[in-house]
């Protein structure tokens, strides 16, 4: 897995390659993000259904915990379906 960014606005993207250009990101799991949408979307985290989060200075440190948290819980609960879908990542 790996995140790419800048600032406030990342992704997270189910690959073990290094991402440097689109065709990096268009050769991820992505039906592994649809997964972790719903997943995040049934805990109370709204985040893009290509794996776009965002960051706010409106956010407080409870409301980042519970979202990294809640991040945690749901790729935990992913890891059968990563183990199958995307093997070189476990």
């Amino acid at each position: 897995m790996k995140i790419s960014g800048a600032g406030s606005i990342y992704n997270i993207l189910f690959t073990d390659k290094e991402v440097k250009n689109y065709r990096d990101v268009a050769s991820a799991h992505e039906e592994l993000n649809k997964v972790l949408y719903m997943s995040l979307l049934t805990k109370g985290v709204f985040d893009a259904e290509r794996g776009m989060f965002c960051m706010s200075t409106a956010m407080t440190k409870e409301d980042i915990r519970f979202g990294l948290d809640t991040l945690e819980t749901s790729l935990r609960e992913m890891l059968p379906a990563i183990a199958e879908e995307a093997p070189e990542l476990i």
